[in-house]
């Protein structure tokens, strides 16, 4: 832990969450977003470059995917106390790999990982694809541990995380930070995460 406290890593973290709580300080969670203008003008240059605009929206179409998911899958009738064993159905259906939903083009990227990289695929544009399996790792820790059934701060730090990935490797710009907290974050955690617990997590 000490190692990684002293890391470029985690002080880029750190950055980054006092970075975005600076962006939406006095701020209403109705406020309007704004597209970053240099995404924007990739595409016109080119479609394999898609605006931060999509991007975002593309996550909550992947939160609104997740949380039907849930209803899919009800909770177990249980004694269990600590979690319920349908989670760990949840789960692995979110790290499936669903390669029919994969351009044949971009199977190789699945090749080494049974986890949320074609989901990645689907959010980050085309340009960013191989960055997709290691992303895919902080995505799917953001979700809870499937063999304990909990979740906790230490998975939503992994999705902040992945917040994080996402604007240093280019799929979002500094002008969508409002956007990827009030939209994305929030809508992470309030209710997908709440949901899941409710059904799955708490006793």
């Amino acid at each position: 832990m000490g190692e990684w406290l002293q890391s470029d890593g985690a002080s880029a973290l750190v950055d980054y969450i006092q970075t975005m709580n600076e962006h939406i300080k006095g701020k209403a969670l109705s406020v309007s977003t704004v597209i970053s203008p240099v995404c924007v003008h990739h595409v016109v240059l080119s479609q394999l470059f898609l605006s931060s605009l999509q991007v975002v929206q593309k996550i909550l179409i992947v939160f609104e995917r997740l949380s039907a998911w849930i209803d899919e899958i009800p909770p177990e009738t249980q004694s269990q106390r600590y979690g319920n064993k349908s989670f760990r159905t949840w789960f692995a259906k979110v790290k499936e790999v669903r390669r029919d939903s994969v351009a044949p083009s971009k199977v190789f990227f699945l090749f080494a990982t049974q986890n949320t990289t074609a989901i990645m695929l689907e959010i980050l544009p085309e340009h960013l694809h191989r960055t997709a399996v290691e992303l895919a790792v902080y995505f799917l820790g953001a979700w809870g541990n499937e063999t304990r059934i909990d979740y906790g701060t230490g998975h939503e730090m992994s999705f902040v995380a992945w917040m994080c990935c996402l604007e240093l490797v280019g799929a979002v710009d500094e002008q969508d930070r409002v956007a990827m907290v009030f939209k994305v974050f929030n809508g992470y955690a309030i209710p997908k995460s709440k949901k899941k617990k409710k059904n799955y997590v708490c006793c």
